[in-house]
């Protein structure tokens, strides 16, 4: 240890290099950025491809659902006993129909 001390000097305050810490580009933008610059663009691609994805799933589910749907829900959820028009193309679902029962 003398014989080193004598040879180098001491490194002191700012002289003394440390190695920055190394960021993850998966967690970090900005060391994404820095290794991939179009990786920037790629994301904002990736979030304009799902709205236009789930605007298009939501317009084609809206057309689906229809008003016969729609009546047979609410008709179902008011009436009891499942008897009526709208549940005459329904029945095959039930075990068996409420004036077969009486």
């Amino acid at each position: 240890y003398e014989i080193q001390s004598a040879i180098n000097a001491p490194k002191e305050g700012k002289n003394r290099a440390h190695a920055p810490m190394k960021r993850n580009p998966l967690k970090n933008k900005s060391a994404m950025d820095r290794l991939n610059p179009y990786a920037k663009v790629a994301a904002e691609m990736r979030v304009k491809a799902e709205a236009a994805s789930s605007a298009a799933k939501a317009k084609k589910t809206a057309g689906a659902r229809g008003k016969v749907g729609t009546a047979f829900y609410e008709g179902m959820r008011k009436e009891s006993n499942y008897e009526g028009e709208l549940f005459d193309a329904f029945g095959s679902w039930l075990k068996g129909k409420p004036e077969e029962e009486a």
